[in-house]
This record gives structure tokens, sequence and C-alpha cells, in this order.
């Protein structure tokens, strides 16, 4: 039985049933229904569903209630991710799926341009607001790293409820959000090289390079014959539901490949979409695929904020100011960074600062950057919980910005 009556250092806490199955069942329900029930309280006070999820998470997490927090069981938290991971790699899926390819050629030199400045700007401004701290060389570089991501994920949901997916503005945003973060992951391996080996960078941005290129040009290869297989398939047996295990298997193993290449899965995802674009049954599969995003990314966006460690920043103590003026300073380069970028690109279909707004989510590829900062020595647990807090600000004022300035 689950007893809610136990307190701990302060805090309300949980005695979970000893069946490991049995507390990933119950805690998985209860971050179901919690993050929808947030969800729709988020879009009756007029934000984007994310937010609620998000701020969910902040509540079920350590910081507050410590429900994701599961004594002596590592295995549901790592059940979770991976489920939420999932989640994240369709909903990347069917926005590749949805890409009109033809536009996204017309819109790929804007798309390099809003990119390239969309990192630049944001990766100097953050060098340079870390150095204003104190921070070291090697950990303000790699800050300055983790503020050039952009949140695919989280753009497209929103960019989903606006029902925007058919404009240039939202074909120029997502081809510049995956340049974005397929060059700040080659960025993240180049610093990662210059931490372990000083002097490497240019071997390790190389390789980084190499890999991407050959995993996007073998993905795009790939995907036309595997569409015209699977579509024989289904008419060989007749039968129109062998297509979705076909092309899920397929999504799987390309996330999986982008990982083993060096990459992210959601980049891999992402690819898998673009490359099955052309399938016969691609209307079909978009129907089918909505209601494993409906179920399983809201995880990932609960987990997002779950990850927020509100004492860090506790202002009564010297270190709890400091982390809080530098996740301050951090927050200002990064949204500005983002919102400046759209003027170097002309004859946008939207308002300019919606376009800057789109970029500003860092969400899961933010996270995932910290996070490798964190575990490879790079950055100092106080760094890592300023850069959290910034990344999470960001994917919760981002949509918000997003939502009330693509109707203005």
């Amino acid at each position: 039985m689950v007893q809610v009556l136990r307190s701990r250092n302060g805090k309300v806490a949980i005695d979970r049933p000893g069946d490991p199955e049995l507390q990933l069942h119950w805690l998985l329900a209860v971050v179901l229904i919690t993050a929808k029930l947030f969800g729709v309280a988020a879009r009756r006070w007029g934000l984007p569903a994310v937010v609620g999820e998000i701020l969910a998470g902040v509540v079920l997490g350590p910081s507050l209630l410590g429900l994701l927090e599961i004594p002596g069981s590592d295995g549901n938290g790592d059940a979770l991710s991976g489920l939420a991971q999932i989640g994240l790699c369709v909903l990347l899926f069917r926005v590749g799926l949805e890409t009109d390819l033809d536009q996204v050629r017309r819109v790929a030199g804007s798309a390099v341009i809003l990119a390239g400045v969309g990192m630049l700007l944001p990766f100097v401004l953050g060098v340079l607001g870390a150095s204003a701290f104190g921070v070291a060389l090697l950990p303000a570089l790699f800050i300055g790293a983790t503020l050039t991501a952009t949140s695919i994920g989280v753009t497209a949901s929103v960019l989903e409820e606006l029902r925007a997916g058919g404009t240039r503005a939202a074909a120029l945003i997502l081809a510049a959000a995956v340049i974005d973060d397929v060059l700040g992951l080659v960025l993240l391996a180049a610093l990662i090289g210059v931490g372990a080996a000083p002097g490497s960078a240019g071997i390790e941005v190389g390789i980084a390079v190499a890999q991407a290129v050959g995993f996007l040009t073998a993905a795009l290869w790939l995907g036309p014959p595997l569409a015209r297989a699977s579509d024989r398939l289904a008419r060989w047996t007749r039968s129109q539901s062998i297509i979705l295990p076909l092309v899920f298997g397929a999504l799987l193993l390309t996330a999986a490949a982008a990982k083993a290449a060096g990459m992210e899965m959601i980049i891999g995802a992402y690819a898998a979409g673009l490359a099955l674009v052309r399938h016969p049954e691609r209307a079909w599969l978009e129907t089918k695929l909505e209601a494993v995003i409906e179920l399983f990314t809201p995880i990932f966006f609960v987990l997002v904020g779950s990850s927020i460690a509100l004492e860090t920043f506790a202002m009564g103590t010297p270190a709890g100011r400091t982390t809080v003026g530098l996740a301050a300073l951090l927050f200002s380069a990064a949204i500005l960074g983002k919102l400046l970028a759209p003027l170097a690109i002309r004859n946008l279909d939207v308002p300019v600062l919606a376009v800057g707004s789109a970029l500003v989510p860092r969400g899961e590829v933010g996270l995932i950057f910290a996070q490798v900062g964190l575990s490879e020595g790079v950055l100092r647990p106080d760094l890592f919980s300023a850069l959290t807090l910034v990344i999470t600000a960001t994917t919760l004022v981002g949509p918000v910005m997003l939502r009330r300035l693509w109707r203005s």
C-alpha cells in the first residue's frame, strides 16, 4: 500500500510499494495524470500545455513533494527516462514526417544564417557572463555552448498547438533548430575533447562533423527504399497495420544509430521522419503516432521540471545569492541572443520576435548539455544548478512568448 504520512527532512514523503513493478505502475500513473491536469490548467490560463507539464514536474520533484525520488531503486527512474525519450523521439519523428522538403529547400539558406547567428550570440554572451562571475575559461565555454541549444521538442509542440506547421516561418524555425542542435553537439564534443586532452579540439571537431554528415546522409539515402519496402509488404500481406511496427522499429534503430554516432537520439528521430516524408501512408502514420505522443511526451517535460533543486538558490547564503545572480545574467544572455538572431533574416511572414522566441527554449537539449558537463567534471554543482534553472526558465518563458507573439 502507498502511504503519504511519513516526513523526511521536513518534506512530505511517500512510502512506496516494495515491488519495483508496482512502484513503476503507480508512479507512471501519477506522472501522467498530474501532467495532463497541469497541462489543461495551463491551457485554460492561455499558456502552452508544456508549461503546465514542466510545472507539474517541479511539484512532483525532490524540491517539493518528492514523488519522483525512488529510494533504493534507480530502475524506475531509468524506465521513466526511457519512456520519455521514446515519446520525444516519436514527436520529433512526426515533425520530420510532416516537413515539407520543398519548403525546407527554399528556406535552407535562411535557416543556416538563423542557426549560425542564433548560436554565436548566446555563446559569446554566455561566455562573457560566466567570466564576469569568475568562472574559468573551459567551464565558461561549456556554459556558452549550452546556451546555443534550441529545444526542437518544446518548440515543435507549441507550433503544433498553434497549427502553424504549414508556414514558411515554422519550416525556417524547425530547420534552424535542427542545424542549431547538430552544430551545438559538434561543439559539445569538441569541448569535451579539449577537457580530456588539451590541444585535440581540431581532431574532435573533424570527427564530430564527419559523423554527423555521414549519419544524416545515410538516413536520407535509406529512407525511400524503406518506405517502398514497407508499402509493398503491406500490400502483399493485405495488412496496413504492419507498416506501423516496421516504421516504429526503423525510428528506434535510427535514433539508436544517431546516439552511437555521437549525436543525440532526437536528431536521429527527426532524420528518420525526414527520410520517410514521402511514404505512401504518411497521413495514416501521423494519425497512429498521435496516441504515443500524447502518452509519453508529457513524461519528458515532467522530468525536466523535476530536475530543478529549488534549495540550491537559497538567498540567505552568499553561495545561493551568487548562483541566483549568475543564473539571472545567463538567462538574460539566453533570451537576448535568440531574440536578436532573426534580425539577420528578411521577408518573414510572422513578427521577428515570434521567430526569436521560438528559438528560446533550451529544454531537453540544454539539459543534456548541462548533464554532460557535470558528469565530465567540467561544471561544478553550483554552475550546473544555475544552468538547470536557466534552461528550465527559458523552456517556460519561450513557449509563452511564442504563443503571445505568433498571433500579434
